[in-house]
């Protein structure tokens, strides 16, 4: 079951390190016009996009069929009235932010399709909101994993 997450993983690694060498040869023979998103590595940034949603994706479901089987095992042995046990908060923030990171890498996919991206910029309130969308994706992306730990976790102790 590990072996297809493993190799998405690997092949994620290996499109990002040639992507990142098309990037810097783009920029070295060219003037820095297009440095945002030279247009050769166009293809290669979309194929990093999608090795990473499909990363997430199956680890996510991998995740959710653990949780199933834990539950499933485990769950004989406490009462219908228990409440979630630590491990199943703990896989449920992992699935959780799986699915977030899928639903962000999916809209970056769709967004770089041609004919989105042309459409984003017939309007400026579009092109201005897509403008606000970019930036709080990627604080998003780094502040929703600290707030699921932080959520997730509870003190060991209870102060009196």
């Amino acid at each position: 079951m590990m072996i297809l997450p493993t190799l998405t993983l690997i092949s994620t690694f290996v499109v990002a390190g040639v992507t990142s060498f098309c990037v810097e040869r783009e920029v070295s023979e060219n003037a820095p016009t297009n440095l945002v998103n030279p247009p050769v590595c166009h293809d290669l940034q979309q194929a990093v996009y999608s090795m990473t949603l499909v990363t997430t994706g199956i680890t996510s479901a991998l995740t959710c069929y653990k949780m199933w089987v834990y539950r499933r095992e485990i769950g004989q042995y406490l009462s219908v009235s228990e409440k979630k046990t630590r491990t199943e908060k703990v896989m449920l923030i992992i699935v959780e932010s799986g699915v977030f990171y899928f639903l962000i890498l999916l809209e970056f996919i769709i967004r770089d399709i041609p004919k989105v991206s042309n459409a984003e910029y017939t309007k400026y309130t579009l092109a201005f909101t897509d403008l606000i969308w970019t930036y709080m994706t990627t604080h998003l992306l780094g502040i929703y994993p600290a707030l699921m730990v932080i959520l997730g976790s509870k003190p060991a102790y209870a102060p009196s």
